[in-house]
């Protein structure tokens, strides 16, 4: 009878793993608009190419400029947490 009984059960479907990073708490503080952060010519690496006015980077890659690092300082900073910078 237990044989009977092994071959009836179906065999279980393996847990999905538990994910590991939860999501962060909401900000309660005020949130920046996207006109009080920009970034600054003078404070930018050599091949950093502003487009779309300002609002995206660009770093250049021809003439030995993808062996350089592109980097630039903006207006505002971050403090601690997670962040998805987006301009």
């Amino acid at each position: 009878a237990k044989e009977e009984e092994v071959k009836d059960e179906k065999p279980k479907e393996p847990e999905k793993p538990k994910e590991l990073e939860e999501d962060a708490a909401d900000v309660a503080g005020p949130k920046v608009n996207p006109g009080d952060v920009a970034f600054g010519g003078a404070d930018s690496t050599l091949n950093v190419m502003p487009t779309m006015g300002g609002r995206l980077l660009l770093g250049l890659t021809e003439g030995g400029f993808q062996h350089l690092l592109a980097g630039t300082r903006a207006s505002a900073g971050l403090k601690s947490g997670r962040y998805m910078v987006e301009v």
